[in-house]
């Protein structure tokens, strides 16, 4: 009962977006490249790898994150496409100031 896993994702599986602005003060926004509605979820950790918000969305193109009641730092959004299958999580480092 052993399973094999790719050692990579297919190109395919892969998934283009751009978060912006960043740096930020107040809000980031998370947009797919292909303007495609899908399924996800996005996570936003601070530096020591804590979880601070957790989203789930289903068929939209678009994300926002409000981060003004964070202090100024480095944050990760992690966002994982729950209509791709397999799929990694992808991350994008944002600075807040």
């Amino acid at each position: 009962p052993y399973a094999f896993l790719p050692a990579h994702l297919p190109a395919a599986n892969k998934f283009a977006f751009q978060v912006f602005p960043n740096p930020t003060a107040d809000h980031v926004q998370v947009n797919f490249d292909d303007n495609t509605a899908r399924d996800f979820d996005l996570r936003l950790f601070d530096i020591h790898g804590k979880m601070l918000q957790y989203q789930q969305y289903k068929s939209a193109t678009t994300a926002q994150l409000n981060l003004e009641s964070l202090p100024a730092s480095t944050y990760v959004i992690s966002i994982h496409m729950n209509d791709l299958q397999p799929s990694l999580p992808q991350t994008f480092q944002i600075i807040k100031h």
